[in-house]
């Protein structure tokens, strides 16, 4: 998103793609001219924090806090993720209007979502989220 946020500041005309593979992934790809760029837009998982949302609940009151603002943030992700991907496939002209303002918007909501997991994960290991802590999958 910080890609198609600043070639609206610079006035760069690029061309925004994105597509499914095989194995379900998404992949998005950025072209301007002879650049070139992309990457994979995961899909945050939910379903184990919501498995043991009620026991942690029961056995820890902060913990609990914490689990359910990072669980609430990946929800904001997601929602994130599917407007980007709408806006960037979508064949309307509202849906490329709505693509030009959206990285704003889009970027705000997510530094909401890294402080929330970053948080959490601080709280459960003692350490912040690094790189390598963010590209694990399930």
């Amino acid at each position: 998103m910080r890609e198609i946020q600043q070639d609206a500041e610079r006035g760069v005309k690029a061309e925004y793609t994105i597509r499914t593979l095989p194995n379900g992934d998404v992949e998005w790809r950025r072209s301007a001219g002879a650049e070139y760029g992309g990457g994979t837009l995961s899909d945050p998982r939910t379903d184990l924090m919501s498995k043991i949302m009620v026991d942690v609940a029961t056995l820890d009151q902060k913990l609990f806090r914490s689990l359910e603002d990072a669980y609430d943030s990946l929800i904001t992700m997601r929602h994130v993720r599917a407007s980007l991907i709408q806006f960037v496939t979508g064949e309307t002209e509202d849906d490329r209007m709505r693509l030009e303002g959206f990285p704003e918007y889009g970027l705000s909501e997510l530094e909401g979502v890294r402080d929330d997991l970053n948080r959490l994960y601080r709280q459960c290991t003692g350490r912040p989220i690094d790189k390598a802590d963010k590209r694990v999958r399930g």
